[in-house]
């Protein structure tokens, strides 16, 4: 796909079993940011797998540290508005991702006298986990400096998948009444191989019991049910319907709840997932932890820290017989309203079992359930 005056150019294809969207954009020296926002916008109902774009963008999108005079050629507004159309996207500018504070040129204006990074490529950021090196490398038959990237195939680090319970299978009679008896033998299995396994520990047991759970697990994912929820039927039957389906074709990305960039602990900004995830990871185990920092740091103990807050700040106090309640364990029934109350069509778990599993086969699950959660809230493990 192309434009009449050359300005872009979209292809699609597969490299090493991998599709790819390449695009290739020359951005005129006027309009820049209306120019991308089109371009941009017509990619969207273009783009497959993989996206990538390149080329002259006409403009420097940092003035402080890709323009060698501290100036930008465009106004503030400008560049927000081509931050945002990338953004929207979730394009990563590759050299600087790699290179958040380096100053590197890859033209020089003779007239202006001044050098400037306004030639870039671009990957969506849940593509920089891939990403090896990017290098601007000199100007020699063009007055551009070429920039190099090079990604790591996907096929070196083949993308983790989460199973999901296929819930269609619930709606099928002859599926359910298979699980529910052959739920009922794995769990007497299981219950006598752990009683065995507890009083012999030998390996024969053990082995038994770890297939015997295995077979549990596997009695719903079976290859040939799971065609199903794909079937042609389905897609016939809600093609021009109103609902969930059609709501997830018609829903785009939705940038906002993208985190772009961040401020890591040392000052240094990144863009890659991991250094982000990692943040996010030490923000909150800083914050959890405030009451040990507290503690060390006064030298009170937590107990007494916790009593002086709840003295200070609670002025309603339950009742005695209230307590006696809460502190008993929690009960068949309470679980089993819990359940009632859960929507169907949600894996609340990493499990990938849905809610609407553990309400069909409630008479079965619902005690396991009850023991599971006693034993979270008494810090065991089930």
């Amino acid at each position: 796909m192309s434009d009449t005056q050359g300005r872009f150019l979209f292809l699609k294809g597969t490299i090493a079993d991998k599709l790819y969207t390449l695009v290739s954009v020359y951005v005129p020296n006027t309009n820049q940011a209306r120019f991308l926002r089109g371009t941009l916008n017509k990619l969207r109902g273009f783009s497959e797998g993989a996206l990538i774009v390149g080329g002259d963008f006409n403009a420097p999108l940092d003035s402080r540290l890709d323009a060698s005079n501290g100036r930008s050629c465009l106004p503030l507004s400008s560049i927000q508005s081509i931050r945002k159309s990338m953004n929207d996207l979730g394009l990563v500018d590759c050299w600087r991702a790699l290179h958040p504070e380096t100053r590197d040129y890859t033209h020089f204006s003779a007239p202006h006298d001044r050098y400037s990074r306004i030639d870039y490529v671009l990957i969506q950021q849940e593509g920089l986990s891939r990403l090896r090196t990017a290098v601007i490398g000199p100007a020699t038959w063009s007055d551009h400096g070429t920039v190099l990237v090079e990604l790591e195939s996907p096929l070196f680090k083949p993308s983790r998948w989460t199973w999901r319970m296929n819930e269609s299978l619930l709606r099928d009679p002859g599926v359910v009444e298979e699980i529910t008896q052959e739920m009922s033998e794995l769990y007497g299995t299981i219950s006598n191989l752990e009683l065995l396994h507890k009083r012999t520990q030998q390996t024969t047991t053990h082995e038994k019991l770890i297939d015997a759970r295995r077979k549990l697990r596997d009695l719903i994912t079976r290859r040939h049910h799971r065609s199903l929820q794909y079937s042609k039927s389905f897609f016939y039957t809600h093609a021009n319907k109103g609902g969930r389906y059609l709501a997830r074709l018609l829903k785009g990305d939705t940038p906002q709840t993208r985190v772009h960039k961040l401020r890591l602990a040392g000052g240094k900004t990144s863009q890659f997932p991991e250094d982000i995830a990692s943040e996010f990871q030490r923000y909150y185990q800083r914050l959890y932890n405030l009451a040990t920092q507290t503690e060390q740091e006064s030298g009170i103990s937590k107990a007494e820290l916790t009593r002086t807050f709840l003295q200070d700040n609670v002025r309603r106090r339950i009742s005695p017989d209230t307590t006696t309640i809460l502190d008993e364990p929690i009960g068949i029934d309470e679980v089993t309203a819990a359940l009632k109350k859960t929507k169907r069509g949600k894996a609340p778990g990493p499990d990938g079992f849905p809610a609407g599993y553990y309400k069909d086969f409630s008479a079965k699950l619902v005690p396991w359930l009850t023991k599971a959660v006693n034993a979270l809230t008494e810090g065991k493990r089930f």
